[in-house]
């Protein structure tokens, strides 16, 4: 009975791991996601910003 009280410990302290993982690997796509909406707005500006010295 210990032997299954363990590896049921050891699961769930497995699953708090995959589940905190998860967790960064969504905070980071989101971060991801938002910096490269910014790096477009950025691009658009410079690219109206460009178009003012164009002869």
């Amino acid at each position: 009975m210990k032997e299954v009280s363990a590896v049921t410990e050891e699961n769930s302290a497995a699953m708090e791991e995959v589940a905190a993982s998860s967790q960064e690997m969504t905070a980071s796509s989101e971060a991801v996601a938002s910096t490269a909406e910014n790096l477009s707005s950025i691009a658009e500006d410079l690219m109206k910003t460009v178009e003012r010295f164009k002869v």
